[in-house]
């Protein structure tokens, strides 16, 4: 088994739910991503591993820290292998996208945002965001589906996460990727992400960008606040200098989620300067949270929605 990128001790390849575990910090299950020795393909120690709570729980234990705690090390030669050849980036098809928009009744987010909002002004939204409903029987049924489409209109994939349509919030254990769900990602290719609502980037090539974590927290932001164009990474950590490439010389603001985000987001903000026109990050909310806002992880889409209640 090769490592990734040639590491002896590489994170688990997910390749569904089986490949994800009960963290050993929080509980969560299927959240856990265990380290593996490349030379057998065998797990390390059953607490080696990482979060991706990363927010909420944020545990990472490393092989070199189990190994300095006193874990066995495998005696196992290894050599590293050569690097892997490059590969095209995953695509979905754009007729996937299309047949994944509202034709009949919305998704579970869309009819609790209907009971809140002009529900025209929210179905304008949810086309110009290729916001799609899963249509598949089974619990997905009535998910969103947040298409990730770049700014030269290629399709990387789909987030599918099912609401309850009289909360607004999101169902545990209710979120895949549509690349998954076709069955997987080809050997031939390899996922490349994009940032949610690029490809609206040379619709409004003036308009101030807001960047969020959530898909829907950036859908949302976008119904309240239409002068910014607000787009997702797809999480804390995925704050990354190649996602954000297709914003250089734009004018930007970070609106980071509560708990670990700011802190996270503003330590990054001194390396992502240099690409953008302006860049703030923002702490508005960080600085009117109540405790029991932190505790709960409340985004700039609670904010705004009880703002209109």
């Amino acid at each position: 088994m090769a490592g990734s990128e040639g590491y002896r001790y590489p994170l688990q390849v997910y390749k569904g739910k089986g490949t994800r575990y009960t963290c050993p910090n929080c509980g969560h299950r299927y959240r856990f991503v265990r380290y593996v020795d490349a030379a057998t393909g065998s797990h390390l120690g059953e607490n080696v591993g990482r979060c991706n709570r990363e927010d909420k729980c944020g545990y990472h234990l490393t092989p070199a820290q189990h190994f300095a705690e006193g874990g066995e090390r495998p005696a196992s030669d290894w050599t590293p292998p050569p690097p892997p050849p490059t590969l095209p980036g995953f695509r979905m098809r754009t007729e996937e996208v299309q047949a994944t928009l509202n034709k009949g009744e919305p998704n579970n987010l869309l009819r609790f945002l209907d009971g809140k909002m002009n529900p025209e002004h929210v179905k304008r939204t949810a086309l110009e965001y290729f916001l799609g409903t899963w249509k598949v029987p089974g619990k997905l049924n009535g998910a969103a589906v947040f298409s990730h489409i770049d700014r030269n209109g290629e399709v990387r994939t789909g987030k599918v996460i099912q609401y309850d349509q009289h909360t607004g919030h999101r169902v545990k254990g209710a979120q895949h990727w549509t690349h998954a769900l076709a069955g997987g990602v080809p050997d031939v290719f390899q996922l490349d992400q994009c940032l949610f609502g690029e490809h609206l980037l040379d619709k409004y090539p003036d308009a101030p960008v807001g960047i969020v974590e959530a898909e829907k927290t950036a859908f949302i932001a976008r119904l309240f606040v239409p002068d910014v164009l607000w787009i997702a990474t797809g999480g804390l950590a995925e704050l990354k200098t190649s996602k954000l490439l297709p914003l250089v010389d734009r004018n930007v603001t970070l609106w980071p989620d509560l708990g670990k985000g700011y802190t996270k987001w503003n330590a990054k903000a001194p390396d992502l300067e240099p690409l953008f026109a302006s860049l703030e990050v923002v702490d508005l909310i960080d600085s009117i949270a109540t405790e029991e806002e932190r505790v709960e992880g409340l985004d700039l889409a609670d904010y705004l929605l009880s703002s209109s209640s």
